[in-house]
């Protein structure tokens, strides 16, 4: 399912016109976007906690759309593929990232938390964090939509530039 995503996006950057109908891809990826998945979970599993696991996982992020981007990638050529073209910018993409994903995520869970706190010391400020936690709560899934889709849409883009970027180096004599 997330390489439909992937897929649509891809198509939405390059073509700008992408349809419903273009989030079923026109070939099977499983077995690829499978090993990807597993591979970038293991290194998050146990490398996460350090700065090296979150390197390591901007240095794949970008082989999901490789594998959907009909080079005829394997697992290790989309993973391979990621590493080379995001070599040098591991900054920004961390920077998009955290701007586009962790920062609003963590102020909405501290939105929803804060309530046990609220809930020792009754008063007006407690019904106002009720009503925002209340509100939170209905607005989440819209929320949610909206930063996975621009998310999406932004990595579609970055990859997009990467590919141009690589391609422009490839081509350029040394």
């Amino acid at each position: 399912m997330i390489l439909t995503y992937h897929f649509f996006y891809l198509k939405l950057v390059r073509e700008g016109n992408a349809r419903i109908l273009d989030i079923f891809p026109r070939r099977s990826y499983f077995g690829t976007s499978l090993g990807i998945t597993f591979l970038v979970g293991l290194i998050l599993l146990f490398l996460g906690w350090l700065l090296i696991g979150i390197i390591w996982a901007l240095n794949y992020s970008m082989s999901l759309f490789a594998t959907v981007d009909d080079k005829g990638f394997t697992t290790r050529g989309s993973l391979q593929f990621s590493s080379k073209i995001v070599k040098g910018f591991k900054g920004k993409l961390f920077l998009v990232l955290l701007l586009l994903a962790i920062l609003p995520f963590t102020l909405l869970i501290a939105i929803l938390s804060s309530s046990s706190f609220i809930e020792i010391n009754p008063g007006p400020i407690a019904d106002f964090v009720d009503f925002v936690l209340l509100f939170s709560l209905l607005v989440y899934p819209f929320v949610a939509l909206i930063f996975t889709s621009w998310l999406g849409a932004s990595f579609a883009v970055a990859y997009n530039n990467l590919t141009t970027n690589n391609s422009k180096q490839e081509s350029s004599p040394v």
